[in-house]
């Protein structure tokens, strides 16, 4: 189901959000946002834009596509503009930061593979908040 309500949850199948995760881990090189910023480590991007999807920041030769992973209900011929108030990057997700208060600090591409490893979630959802100025991340 398409969400159509902002600040509804946006549902990425965890095992595409793994695949673009580890392509971004093995990359050597990592893409820039924007010409004008410096490339950062491994990251996903948040983007609106022929759909809603997290991508890999890997960077590609050209004519390879990058590696994503779509929203449910918001694949590449959909239009996000009613949805969102803007299109392109919304946010970047590190993947080498420590998220979370645990005593062990994790990142969130160990989440990724423990949740994928045990089989207890199928699903990355990012919560924007109606002014999408943040967001929220959880498995489900």
């Amino acid at each position: 189901m398409t969400p159509t309500t902002p600040g509804a949850p946006l549902h990425f199948p965890l095992s595409e959000v793994l695949t673009a995760a580890e392509d971004a881990q093995a990359a050597t090189t990592h893409r820039a946002p924007t010409p004008d910023e410096p490339a950062t480590g491994p990251c996903l991007w948040l983007i609106a834009q022929h759909g809603i999807y997290l991508m890999s920041n890997a960077h590609k030769p050209q004519g390879t596509t990058a590696v994503r992973a779509f929203a449910n209900g918001w694949g590449e011929d959909t239009d996000p503009t009613g949805f969102l108030h803007s299109c392109g990057i919304l946010d970047i997700l590190p993947l080498d930061t420590p998220i979370g208060d645990a005593p062990t600090p994790t990142t969130l591409t160990d989440a990724l593979r423990h949740a994928h490893r045990t089989r207890r979630h199928t699903y990355l959802a990012i919560t924007l908040t109606p002014d999408q100025s943040r967001y929220t991340i959880h498995l489900e």
